[in-house]
């Protein structure tokens, strides 16, 4: 058990996280946290798209992701530490950490814009677009069941605390959780972060892979539903697109 004070920054870094998230889906403000919506529809400047993107980042981020660092923060810090240098030390951890996301989502920007021109210019692209999502899928589903998810995986179980420097520790443990979980977080990218749902299954199978012992097993199973999906996805959309056509 984690002592009240050890805890108390990140608890309300979360529960303002998921507040934001359902105060927005209660007023129908969650659209704010697609990029496609931004860069198209929202009537932002281009040099405000880019910020507004990382805030609502951020808040998804903070929603997903602190609960798997809770017990890190828990276990880090001593308890003769004051309460200021307590939360100096756990920003800076989390700041360093939130870097490294960040870093993958202007990566995931980029690479969605320079998508969303190759749809564009490609006719039988425009036309398959469903194909995108169905890859998806499967590249998350095989990445699942890849030695380099078990391995990236086995780095953040092995991170149980804090040591030096805490922005350092924060952008390497942020390093290895990119690396392990960047395809499952590339899909909420792509369909749009809007859906609180998947939001918490996604944050749930996370904190599985991380706190129990059977973690591959919770990647096999997870990788083998994801390529489910991808085929059962892949062959409706494939049947319908066809009749349609006809």
């Amino acid at each position: 058990m984690f002592p009240l004070r050890a805890i108390l920054l990140p608890w309300l870094l979360l529960v303002l996280a998921w507040g934001l998230l359902l105060g927005a889906s209660l007023t129908g403000q969650l659209v704010w946290l697609d990029h496609d919506y931004l860069l198209k529809e929202s009537g932002l400047s281009w040099y405000l798209v880019l910020p507004v993107f990382l805030v609502a980042w951020l808040i998804m981020l903070g929603a997903m992701m602190f609960p798997v660092i809770l017990p890190i923060l828990g276990n880090s810090f001593p308890d003769t530490l004051c309460l200021r240098m307590l939360w100096k030390r756990q920003t800076g951890f989390l700041v360093g950490y939130s870097a490294s996301w960040t870093l993958f989502a202007c990566i995931a920007l980029v690479g969605d814009f320079g998508v969303h021109q190759l749809v564009e210019r490609w006719w039988w692209l425009y036309t398959h677009s469903w194909l995108i999502l169905v890859c998806l899928l499967l590249l998350a589903g095989l990445y699942q069941l890849s030695t380099w998810k078990r391995r990236f995986l086995s780095g953040c179980c092995r991170f149980q605390e804090v040591q030096g420097h805490s922005l350092r520790a924060g952008l390497s443990y942020g390093y290895v959780c990119v690396a392990s979980c960047w395809p499952l977080m590339l899909l909420l990218f792509a369909t749009g972060m809007q859906q609180l749902l998947v939001m918490g299954l996604f944050t749930v199978l996370m904190l599985c892979e991380r706190e129990l012992q059977q973690r591959h097993l919770v990647c096999l199973v997870s990788g083998g539903v994801l390529l489910a999906l991808a085929v059962g996805l892949g062959i409706y959309l494939g049947i319908y697109n066809a009749l349609a056509s006809v």
